[in-house]
């Protein structure tokens, strides 16, 4: 039996809205708009129409429903952890915000996972045998709605196969046969009983579990691996690191009690089981397979204008604004190029916008501009705002141009006064060129 150590990253996932058919025994209060399935028995109260509707057949309605589900089914028996149908997930709220960022973000999940074979001393006292190794990885991506293999069942033809001989092809069959599969997991294990393997996968929602085994080679149907981890913690998010410690199992259907091939066959074909702690095998794990979620990050988008008007002799130009949809991520604003960028300040943090140098209407100093196509000295200033979101490692940018535009303030004219010889001049000066 596995046992995983969940090292949570100190990351609590929020709660999003998102799309998708829901299919679970509890009630459910709808609300307004799209389509939700609704299972055999299911209750849920037609909201202003002062009735409450067990369904006896599956239907579709057209609703927003907010749900706390409870988990049935699955069995968690290879991860050491017992999820009972008792436990809740959070309550949700459905909408059909399909192409919403974050509604990406949460529906699915790509996890790096490794493979790391620990067949040492430690793990088997007796020693290692001579060819020790762990064959291909073979397993799936699923739902709830099927089991491959588990403690105290039926090896199917595929598992038995590949306990045996570490042959994947009859248990790719089963998985491609099942509707309940989304897609097959095959990954060659190098490097002895110490090997190890990297492989990505991407899971839904829907198909949020994961089955893998894998051979001791050579045994007579020994093997190692999970049966329906699921890769969602038991608030309904995606782990962000989950650790699987890996301990043998013994497929029931090859006697041998030694790290051997073709052996004589149980009959009658027994059931598979944990072999743990006894025979050739230790307490201590056999492998260990770690899933660390890989990083989504969403660009931020520009919610300011593109263009600002402002007055001549005044170092303010406005507010660059972005909004990053990613929760928690906050935007810092550089600015990164455009013809008259030199003549620009900005505030890293609030976007703030400003002249390094109050601008004068009557000698206006910006530049001609290629992109966008722009005169020299019109009193139109370009510059490239970006916004980055994200942490260092997950950042993202996006960028917005924008115009600045001067314009002319009526300013008041001097006298000046000199003395050339015994006479008094005087001058008028007129700032706005009149």
């Amino acid at each position: 039996m596995t046992h995983p150590t969940r090292r949570a990253a100190g990351i609590s996932a929020p709660v999003v809205f998102f799309c998708l058919s829901v299919l679970v025994p509890t009630p459910v209060q709808i609300l307004s708009a799209p389509p939700v399935t609704v299972s055999v028995g299911t209750v849920f109260d037609r909201v202003g129409m002062g009735e409450t509707v067990t369904a006896a057949e599956d239907v579709t309605e057209t609703v927003t429903a907010t749900i706390n589900p409870t988990k049935t089914g699955g069995d968690n028996q290879a991860k050491g952890a017992t999820r009972t149908g008792d436990d809740p997930l959070p309550d949700m709220q459905l909408s059909s915000t399909e192409n919403d960022p974050m509604v990406r973000a949460q529906s699915s999940a790509t996890y790096t996972v490794t493979f790391q074979g620990n067949w040492t001393i430690a793990s088997t006292p007796g020693g290692v045998v001579a060819g020790a190794h762990f064959t291909t990885l073979i397993g799936a991506i699923h739902n709830d709605m099927v089991t491959f293999w588990e403690s105290g069942g039926t090896a199917t033809p595929g598992v038995e196969n590949v306990a045996e001989l570490g042959l994947t092809g009859t248990f790719k069959s089963e998985i491609n046969a099942n509707s309940n599969a989304i897609s097959v997991i095959e990954k060659s294990v190098s490097g002895g009983g110490t090997g190890s393997a990297t492989f990505d996968i991407t899971l839904t929602n829907e198909h949020p579990l994961v089955t893998l085994l894998s051979m001791i080679g050579p045994s007579p149907d020994w093997f190692v691996g999970v049966s329906g981890l699921s890769l969602l913690d038991t608030q309904g998010q995606w782990e962000s690191l989950l650790e699987v410690d890996l301990f043998p199992y013994d497929a029931g259907t090859e006697e041998g009690t030694e790290f051997s091939l073709n052996n004589q066959a149980t009959s009658p074909q027994g059931v598979i089981a944990s072999i743990k702690g006894m025979g050739k095998f230790s307490n201590v794990r056999m492998a260990r397979l770690t899933f660390t979620r890989q990083s989504f990050n969403t660009a931020p988008s520009f919610t300011s204008d593109t263009s600002f008007e402002v007055d001549e002799n005044r170092t303010a130009a406005g507010t660059v604004v972005a909004v990053d949809p990613d929760r928690g991520d906050g935007v810092a604003y550089t600015i990164t190029r455009g013809a008259d960028a030199s003549e620009f300040e900005i505030d890293t943090a609030t976007g703030v916008l400003t002249f390094a140098t109050p601008p004068n209407y009557e000698r206006p100093a910006d530049v001609a501009s290629t992109d966008p196509l722009n005169a020299a000295a019109n009193n139109e200033y370009i510059v490239t705002v970006t916004a980055t979101g994200g942490t260092a490692e997950r950042a993202m940018t996006s960028e917005q141009t924008i115009t600045v535009t001067v314009g002319n303030l009526e300013e008041a004219g001097w006298v000046s006064f000199s003395k050339v010889g015994a006479e008094i001049r005087a001058e008028l000066s007129d700032p706005d060129g009149g």
